[in-house]
């Protein structure tokens, strides 16, 4: 998993590529499927986007761990007099080879309610793409039908028709997340 932040699209190039995945399109080089960021998160506060390219942000680090594999980020952006800060922290299992944690935790200075997008993005980057098509997609209620949802895909390469499943479980249900300081 290229070492991108939680809200980079696909002009940000993010990257989760699977080894042994590979795929043509057209007469050009067949290349790495980049499969669909089951990862992204992007925070907007009355419409307005906070990413990195925000003249609101004040503060950005990103660090890897190689020791324990551990990518982290911690970005501060300044709305309207209220410090927000995201740290996230996420990894890929060496043990469950199919799995990728994330934490994500967001804070302010002040009372404030932003809306949050939370969702598997198909739209991603390929240098020769595109590579993949979406053959369904299953929504679900999370393991204890009291918080959460999980979504699925069940995807399928254009070339070799090999198929792959992209899942999300997240403890988030609602669209908007009410912060109290």
């Amino acid at each position: 998993y290229r070492g991108t932040v939680d809200e980079a699209d696909k002009s940000d190039m993010p990257g989760l590529i699977v080894n042994g995945i590979y795929d043509r399109h057209g007469d050009k080089w067949r290349e790495p499927v980049n499969f669909p960021n089951p990862l992204f998160i992007k925070l907007s506060y009355n419409g307005l986007g906070l990413t990195l390219k925000s003249s609101d942000v004040r503060s950005h680090t990103q660090k890897l761990n190689f020791r324990y594999g551990l990518f982290e980020r911690k970005t501060q952006w300044d709305i309207s007099g209220t410090k927000v800060i995201v740290e996230s922290q996420r990894f890929l299992s060496m043990r469950h080879r199919n799995l990728m944690c994330l934490k994500y935790q967001i804070t302010s200075s002040k009372d404030i309610t932003l809306d949050i997008k939370y969702n598997i993005d198909t739209e991603v980057y390929d240098a020769n793409g595109p590579h993949f098509e979406i053959e369904k997609t299953y929504l679900s209620e999370g393991k204890d039908n009291s918080q959460g949802l999980c979504e699925t895909l069940l995807c399928k390469t254009l070339e070799t028709k090999s198929e792959f499943v992209v899942s999300r479980d997240t403890s988030l249900k609602n669209n908007t997340v009410n912060l109290v300081a």
